[in-house]
C-alpha cells in the first residue's frame, strides 16, 4: 500500500486511536497494540484500532492507494512520529506485511510490522435496534453524567455508563451507589416493545466527550444483545457492553421532597471551592449545611482539625434544614450544570437530596447525605 497525505488530516484520528489502543494488554495480543491500515472500496483509507473490548474505525475518502494490501503499524510509534512534525508536512507511507516505511521531508522511518491475520477479529452482531441522535445531544448526555461513574467498583456492572431508550427519550445514567446522575434527550423510539439498553464500558465512556466535542451532524446508535455500534460520517465505534443488570434507577429516585431551595450556582460553587481549600485529599470530605431561611451556613473540619465556616445568602427561601454532604459530590454536580440557579429538593436532613437545573428538565442528580 502506498499513500500520501498531510499530517493534520490524520492527526485527530491517530490521537483517538492511540488512546484506545494505549492500555491494551499487548503481552497477551501483541498485534492489538497496532493499527490496521487497509483500503475500503467506497470509503478510501481505513484505519482500525482495538483494545479487544472496543473497535474504532476511521475512514478517509480523499486518501486512496493504487495497491490494496493491508498492513499493521505500531499505534504508539506512528502517533509519536506524527506529532514531531508540523501539521502541513506531507507524509508518504509504503506499507507491506513485513515493514512500514514512513517518509516525512528528509526523514525516513522503517518500522517492523506483524502479519495482518494476527490482528484481533472483532465480530459484529446482526439485527439490533437503531436510533439517530445529534452528536451534540449525545455529548450532552455523556458529559453531564460521566463524573459519577466508578471505574473499579467491586460491583462490575456499575463500572460503565448506562444508556436506555425509554418513553421516546435516550437516557444516560451513572451511579457509584452514593450518588446518581441522569440526563435525557428526545429521540424517535424504534418500533417494537423490546427493551433497548446497554452498559458502555468505562474506558469508552470516558473518552466519548473528546470524540463528540468537535463533531457535527447525526450519529446512528444500534443496540445489539451484547454490543453497541456508533456510526458517524467519518468513523465507527463498536463496543462490547458490560455484562450484568444495571440497578433500577427509577426506584432510587426520591418521591416525597417537600422542601425546595433555589441556590445561585456561581456563588455556591465558589463557596464549595473555599471549603475544599482545607481538604487534605480524603475522598470523603464532609461539610455541614444549615439552611435557616435566607441564610446558609457551611461548616467543615478536616482530619487535622482545621476548620472553615462561611455564610451565603439564599434569596426567597423560607425553609429550615440541616444536612451534611461529601463536599466533592456537590462540587461535581455544580461543575456541570449550566443554569444560573439550581433547585435542591429535600425530604429531611437524613434523606437523599435531589438537584436539578431550574430552567431544564433534561438533567437530574441524586446525592446521599452523610450520616451524622
Amino acid at each position: 500500500m502506498e499513500i500520501t497525505f498531510e499530517n493534520k488530516l490524520l492527526g485527530t484520528a491517530i490521537g483517538e486511536l492511540r488512546r484506545l489502543v494505549g492500555s491494551t494488554q499487548t503481552s497477551v495480543v501483541p498485534s492489538a497494540s497496532m493499527l490496521l491500515f487497509s483500503v475500503d472500496p467506497k470509503n478510501g483509507l481505513k484505519i482500525t484500532g482495538t483494545d479487544l473490548q472496543t473497535e474504532q474505525v476511521y475512514y478517509f475518502p480523499t486518501i486512496t492507494s493504487k495497491t490494496k494490501e493491508a498492513a499493521l503499524v505500531s499505534a504508539r510509534k506512528f502517533f509519536d512520529i506524527c506529532r514531531l512534525f508540523d501539521d502541513n508536512k506531507e507524509i508518504s507511507m509504503v506499507l507491506t506485511e513485513d515493514k512500514s516505511e514512513i517518509l516525512i521531508g528528509d526523514v525516513c522511518y522503517e518500522l517492523l510490522s506483524l502479519p495482518i491475520d494476527e490482528f484481533p477479529e472483532f465480530k459484529k452482531e446482526e439485527g439490533g435496534s437503531s436510533i439517530t441522535i445529534n452528536s451534540s445531544d449525545l455529548n450532552h448526555l455523556v458529559s453531564k453524567t460521566l463524573f459519577s461513574m466508578p471505574q473499579k467498583d467491586a460491583r462490575y456492572y456499575l463500572n460503565g455508563l448506562f444508556l436506555e431508550v425509554k418513553d421516546n427519550h435516550l437516557i444516560s445514567i451513572t451511579t457509584d451507589g452514593h450518588r446518581l446522575s441522569m440526563a435525557k434527550t428526545p429521540v424517535e423510539k424504534p418500533p417494537g416493545d423490546q427493551k433497548i439498553n446497554a452498559i458502555l464500558p468505562a474506558k469508552l465512556a470516558s473518552y466519548m466527550p473528546d470524540v463528540l466535542s468537535f463533531r457535527e451532524g447525526g450519529v446512528e446508535i444500534t443496540f445489539y444483545s451484547s454490543q453497541v455500534h456508533f456510526k458517524f460520517s467519518d468513523m465507527e465505534i463498536t463496543t462490547k457492553v458490560v455484562d450484568g443488570t444495571y440497578p433500577d434507577y427509577e426506584r432510587i429516585l426520591p418521591k416525597d421532597l417537600p422542601k425546595r431551595i433555589h441556590i445561585n450556582r456561581n456563588e455556591f460553587r465558589r463557596n464549595l471551592n473555599r471549603i475544599k481549600a482545607i481538604s487534605t485529599g480524603e475522598e470523603s470530605f464532609g461539610a455541614n449545611f444549615n439552611f435557616n431561611q435566607e441564610t446558609l451556613e457551611i461548616k467543615a473540619e478536616n482530619s487535622n482539625k482545621e476548620k472553615v465556616h462561611l455564610k451565603q445568602t439564599i434569596e426567597n427561601n423560607k425553609e429550615k434544614l440541616e444536612i451534611s454532604f461529601n463536599i466533592h459530590y456537590l462540587a461535581d454536580v455544580f461543575s456541570v450544570v449550566d443554569s444560573e440557579e439550581v433547585v435542591c429538593e429535600f425530604k429531611d436532613g437524613q434523606s437523599t437530596a435531589q438537584l436539578r437545573e431550574s430552567m431544564s428538565e433534561s438533567t437530574l442528580y441524586i446525592v446521599m447525605p452523610l450520616r451524622t
